[in-house]
């Protein structure tokens, strides 16, 4: 199409059609896509076949261009000035490649250039401005393939130099095209010929020099200068400075990029030349330039920027570092917020900063990079402010030699006050900054033990008596309260963060353990030198007894062979060292008889036993005491804790038995104030006491006994109700001890301790937001003791008024008071109380982490199955809950996790009845479900039991069975038992029984995954349907369950006789439903879309079924079709779709309009051979004989059909004649115009309308749905249609 419309402009005849055009074609439209691959492969397939096609052709003798050739030139410098996406970068690469390697004649280029993408003043502004760029991609072009450099190129480098200053001047976004040309050039040519071809072109523009100089001009002297300074020296040295950038310059650099416009980007390459030219001295460039320039506005801030980034790449030294990052830029990176552009100049600064500390090679100026981040406002204020991770990025690329000095100068700020050339708030961040670094453990290496051990022994140590003997004790160093925090939190945190979720592997555990036991032996050596060093902390005489004991325990389990080592003993391991630390870190949370009881249960658990041998005495196994242990230390406020229970726990989780589980639920269905769950808040004491009395905190912590007992016998009195079960219906045995839990929040005793820290001061603060609180408390209980003393009050008022209360008044105003007084006193606890339930919440969330390590080990198939019911009484307890979202998805992903299992140990050795039973309570607790996704669940979990009672069952896909030589119970068949028990309960569901409401969702979910399995439902189903006094929705229900069962595959598995049977009783049923609809009075469009859903179905099973639907069936159903909703409609296509002939409406179509012999209209062949008579089929086959030109007319008959269709069917035995008649004419005007089809083609190429297709749009027009417009009939339908809507 394009070589044709070439032709015609040249005169010249047609273009030659052969397969290299077309192939020539085809790779254009691949020029222009957006992948770069692509573009690439096709300009050099283009560059193959037009070198054949040169070299083959008769014009290559007499060194002309073949024609395909001077084609190809002609397209892509013409489509060069295209707005179409990708197209310059495609069509500009294929025209460097072809002048690359190509003879191409440079004028002849320069000529098409001109001819084509000529501009002047009368064109419009677009097209101007294409054309302008079209020019600049073409000139770009002859630069990179260096064709203005030799050859015949070399006479034109002039005449492009000037068509390139004047595009500059033209508009401001060719300025960065135009340059990065002008350089381009400038840094290909030779001296001489930059001295003879070049020069003279660019000679009245530098002769300019300085003043009024652009960005432009400045570009081109520092270009020309850098490639060809012999040949600027003497222009420098009369219109310049020489050197260009000195200082003398400076000022007029600055001026220069102070005027320049950002949007041009010309900047940047000035940037990069300065840089360039100030390799050996860039701190006065930037000093001379940069700095003047960061003061300015946002846009010079940005040049500025730009500079220091081009600054730092060629920086060699780090006095020069030191000089380009000093405070104030510093403060710019940090603390200016900038525009958007700003931000990005910055960033890519840091980015620049971390790039050379990778990069270069030289230890100093790594260091003087980092010191220079550290310094104040730098440190961990930049990774802050800027939202990026460039501190954090520039340690870990130091080397390895810079790594050791940096963690050199880290423990000599941590040994030391003060560091030179940091001032102690630095020194600060920089402690804060590595201790936060040490919390990611594949960072420090082999300093992270280091590290740890000097967090430790400063921050719960104090050095007596300076010595080199101990590790980081040769200093006697003091640390503010702030300071000293901060060790203890990054010593927990470290030791806690440095844990791997994979701790059954040995490899992450040993390496582990090796880390907490090195720290466990240098404490061991500053507890054995109390001349040098002595805790913060005094210890009573207790705590080093119990220290003393935990050293014996951990020597005897390290010194064991390791081949000989158990998985328990590194539990156990783990826990006595986490013991023994805290017993020097914070005893005061550590509760001495836990450790009491581990060392206990660590003598049981390698206790030899004889097979037969069993707990007589009532004492507990000891995993039930270690569990116990396990859940008081998940109620701790700090992570170490928690992390050691969780690590022991999962190593001790083969020991686990059903009442290990049993005091775990009985954990998560605790409340407040129950025996097995005791709250320790200390902050909740004596409310009535002073807070200035502290010292007395203990001792008035019994005033509130009372309260206390009557929380819990208020408690109890809830609880009688309620009993205390396992899943398997047996009682609950309360825990031995009460599970103490410190709910005390962290941050409040940090807050309380800074307070106590400014009291001893004396310059505690007052916050204004307490005050106002307080205030604001202290106003509304004045109002209720004011309202209460009632005239008293207003006497008080008056000093000379005496009251006249009597005693009866008196006696009223003392209960007025007793009640604003304990109203007062109400709230403080209902603070208070609900502190503590967020606390208790957040308990039961880490409780379920110790679930979620139960279920995802191999553990015994009756643990599994007494987690089922619990784990969804939690999902549904948490469900849409405040503050417990984070319960409820943890809750769910350990059912989750429960349910996908695949192998169960012990699977066929469960009691049948008491998973009968469990099963049983499933079902009865899905009554009171309503959310669908806890429905959804709680069909899995009966799915889940049904497995393990129907071992047998294949559709079940059940677990892999044991593969022990143990004997094995034979499992009676229960499978009679469930498919009655299923029976029972939906039947009672669909007839409306009040204690079976089950949410619809519930079966269904189980049909949905096994519809063989419950295949056996059909007959309730087909019994609830057939049964009069069944509700319309409950029938509707039913229908949905029987769609739901019918499914291909496993119905074509049934007997050909139970399959019959089926279809005998459905279809009668389904026949009645619909012939007793009534469009006015009887008429449910969700349950004859449940009915259509099932008939869908059976035909795609049986297509037999397809002669078994009656006329009337049909007839009724086309009354119906106006009454259709949108969900009823799609229904009724489906299963017209495979009523007809199988196949969607689309092949239909494609079917009617590739017959040619239209005459004969189709048979229905369901329908006994009468022909159709619905129209929406014969104007189907008008449009779709129409042209591809009438768009319109399909979009009107598309409109039309969906709102008229259904009126239409009503009246269509009527208007069949008419039909056949306007159907001849139709075809008739259709012949005629298919004539002309080719010629319509022609014109519709060149963007113009032939007049056939005019025509063809009327015809369209008029024809929809095979009625005329001027029918009288149509008109009535389309009013009352219109009436209809406008009722709706």
């Amino acid at each position: 199409m394009a070589v044709e419309h070439m032709a015609a402009e040249n005169n010249k005849p047609t273009a030659i059609k052969t397969k290299t055009d077309e192939y020539v074609l085809k790779l254009f439209w691949t020029l222009s896509e957006g992948q770069d691959n692509a573009r690439i492969k096709a300009s050099n397939e283009l560059v193959k076949h037009l070198t054949k096609k040169q070299e083959n052709s008769e014009e290559s003798k007499t060194d002309e261009l073949c024609p395909t050739l001077v084609y190809t030139l002609e397209r892509l410098i013409k489509g060069l000035s295209s707005g179409r996406k990708w197209s310059r970068l495609g069509f500009s690469l294929a025209l460097t490649q072809i002048l690359r390697n190509l003879d191409v004649p440079v004028k002849q280029v320069l000529d098409l250039t001109e001819k084509h993408l000529h501009f002047s003043s009368h064109d419009q502004k677009q097209e101007c401005g294409g054309l302008m760029l079209g020019q600049a991609f073409v000139y770009l072009s002859l630069i990179q393939s260096h064709r203005l450099i030799k050859g015949d190129g070399k006479e034109y480098g002039g005449e492009v130099i000037k068509t390139l200053f004047k595009l500059c001047k033209e508009k401001m976004y060719l300025q960065s095209i135009c340059s990065q040309g002008l350089t381009l050039l400038i840094q290909q040519a030779s001296s001489k010929i930059f001295k003879k071809r070049l020069l003279p072109c660019l000679q009245d523009e530098l002769d300019k020099g300085w003043k009024g100089c652009t960005i432009n001009r400045l570009l081109i002297a520092l270009v020309s200068t850098i490639h060809h300074e012999d040949c600027m020296e003497e222009i420098l040295e009369e219109h310049w400075t020489n050197p260009i950038v000195s200082k003398k310059s400076f000022t007029f650099i600055v001026e220069v990029l102070r005027n320049c416009s950002v949007e041009s980007k010309v900047y940047v390459q000035v940037c990069e030349l300065l840089a360039k030219l100030s390799e050996t001295s860039v701190d006065r460039t930037w000093h001379g330039v940069g700095a003047r320039i960061l003061e300015g506005n946002q846009q010079q801030k940005q040049i500025a920027g730009c500079l220091l980034n081009k600054l730092l790449i060629v920086t060699s030294s780090p006095e020069q570092i030191e000089e380009l990052l000093n405070r104030k830029v510093r403060e710019f990176l940090i603390l200016f917020p900038g525009s958007i552009h700003v931000k990005q100049t910055k960033d890519e600064i840091l980015k620049a900063i971390v790039d050379k500390i990778r990069t270069c090679q030289d230890v100093d100026i790594e260091m003087a990079l980092v010191r220079s981040l550290l310094r104040d406002p730098g440190g961990p204020a930049i990774d802050r402010s800027t939202k990026s991770q460039t501190l954090s990025q520039a340690i870990k690329s130091l080397s390895e030699e810079g790594f050791d000095q940096y963690f050199k100068m880290v423990q000599q700020i941590f040994m030391e006050e003060t560091v030179e050339g940091f001032t102690p708030t630095e020194c600060l961040r920089i402690k804060k900054k590595a201790v936060f670094l040490l919390r990611q453990k594949t960072l420090m290496g082999e300093h992270q033990t280091a590290l740890i051990k000097q967090l430790f022994v400063q921050g719960y140590f104090n050095v007596i008596t300076p010595s080199t003997k101990i590790l980081y004790c040769k200093n006697k160093v003091s640390y503010d309260e702030e300071e000293l925090k901060m060790m203890q939190n990054g010593y927990l945190n470290c030791v806690a963060n440095f844990h791997s979720g994979s701790m059954v592997q040995s490899t992450h555990r040993k390496k582990y353990l090796q880390l907490l036991i090195e720290v466990f032996n240098y404490a061991q050596e500053l507890m054995s030198n109390t001349k040098i060093v002595t805790t913060k902390k005094k210890l009573s005489q207790k705590e080093r007894d119990a220290w003393n004991k935990v050293v014996v325990v951990v020597k005897e389990i390290t010194d064991k062979v390791e081949d000989k080592k158990k998985v328990e003993d590194d539990a156990f391991l783990f826990l006595f060292i986490h013991f023994a630390l805290q017993i020097l870190t914070d005893s005061t949370k550590l509760d001495l008889s836990l450790l009491e009881d581990v060392q206990s249960c660590y003598k049981k658990a390698f206790l030899k036993k004889k097979p037969g041998d069993k707990n007589t005495s009532d004492e507990p196994e000891w995993i039930e005491v270690m569990t116990e242990v396990l859940l008081n230390m998940m109620s701790h406020s700090y992570q170490l804790a928690r992390v050691m229970s969780s690590t022991a726990f999962k190593l001790l989780v083969d020991h686990v038995t059903p009442e290990t589980v049993e005091q775990i639920i009985t954990v998560m269905f605790s409340k407040m104030g129950d025996d097995a769950v005791n709250f320790i808040d200390d902050e909740d004491k004596n409310d009535d006491d002073d807070d200035d009395e502290e010292g007395e905190e203990d001792e008035s912590g019994d005033d509130d006994d009372d309260d206390d007992d009557s929380d819990e016998e208020s408690s109890e009195e809830t609880d009688e109700d309620e009993e205390d079960t396992k899943p398997n219906g047996k009682k609950v045995e309360k825990p031995s001890k009460k599970l103490k839990i410190d709910v005390k929040d962290s941050k409040e005793k940090s807050l309380k301790s800074e307070n106590a820290v400014k009291k001893k001061s004396g310059k505690r603060e007052d916050d204004d937001d307490e005050m106002e609180e307080a205030e604001d408390f202290n106003e509304g209980f004045r109002q209720t003791v004011k309202a209460a003393l009632g005239v008293a009050a207003a006497d008080s008022d008056d000093e000379e008024s005496d009251s006249d209360l009597n005693d009866s008044d008196m006696e009223k105003m003392d209960d007025k008071l007793a009640e604003a007084f304990r109203s007062m006193r109400k709230t403080s606890r209902k603070k208070v109380g609900v502190e503590a339930e967020k606390q208790f919440i957040a308990f039961k969330t880490r409780v379920v982490d110790l679930i979620q390590i139960l279920v995802k080990s191999d553990i015994q198939a009756q643990i599994a199955v007494s987690l089922v019911l619990p784990l969804l009484r939690i999902m549904d307890k948490s469900n849409l809950k405040d503050g417990q979202r984070e319960l409820h998805v943890k809750t769910k992903k350990s059912f989750d996790i429960l349910y996908n299992q695949k192998h169960m140990k012990g699977a066929s050795e469960v009691d049948k009845d008491w998973l009968f039973k469990t099963l049983q309570e499933i079902v009865q607790f899905s009554t009171k479900a309503t959310d669908l996704v806890l429905v959804k669940e709680i069909s899995n979990a009966c799915l889940y039991i049904m497995k393990l009672l129907l071992l047998d069952d294949e559709t079940l896909n059940p677990t892999k069975r044991d593969d022990t030589k143990s004997k094995k119970k034979k499992s009676e068949n229960y499978r009679e038992k469930v498919v009655d028990f299923l029976k029972e309960n939906l039947s009672f569901f669909l007839y409306n029984k009040k204690d079976y409401r089950f949410h619809p969702g519930f079966f269904n979910n189980m049909l949905e995954k096994f519809p063989k399995l419950f295949w056996f439902l059909n007959v309730t189903l087909l019994d609830v349907l057939q049964n009069e006094r069944i509700k319309v929705y409950n029938k509707t229900l039913a229908c949905g369950y029987m769609s739901t069962l019918l499914v291909k595959k496993p119905c074509l598995e049934l007997k050909s006789e139970e399959w019959k049977k089926f279809e005998d009783a459905i279809l009668p049923v389904l026949k009645k439903f619909i012939l007793s609809f009534d469009v006015k009075d009887n008429y449910k469009p969700k349950f004859l879309q449940e009915i259509f859903n099932i008939l869908f179905k059976m035909i795609q099973i049986s297509p037999q079924i397809k002669t078994k639907i009656t006329d009337d069936m049909r007839e009724k159903i086309s009354s119906l079709k106006p009454k259709f909703c949108k969900n009823t409609r799609q229904a009724f296509h489906r299963y017209k779709g495979v009523l007809d002939e199988g196949v969607g409406k689309r092949s239909r179509r494609q079917e009617r309009h590739n017959s040619q012999d239209r005459k004969p209209k189709p048979v229905d062949k369901i329908n006994g051979g009468t022909p159709h008579v619905n129209g929406d089929h014969e104007a189907e086959e008008i449009v779709m004989a129409t042209p591809k030109s009438s768009k319109k007319s399909k979009k009107k008959h598309k409109e039309r059909n969906d709102s008229e269709s259904d009126k239409q069917n009503e009246n269509e035995d009527d208007e069949v004649s008419k039909m056949d008649v306007e159907e001849e004419k139709n075809k008739t005007e259709i012949k005629k115009l298919s004539k002309k089809k080719r010629k319509s083609d022609e014109f519709a190429m060149n963007g113009e309308l032939s007049p056939s297709s005019e025509k063809k749009t009327k015809l369209s027009k008029s024809f929809n749905f095979g009625v005329q417009d001027g029918d009288s009939t149509t008109k009535k339908l389309n009013k009352k249609e219109r009436k209809r809507k406008i009722s709706l």
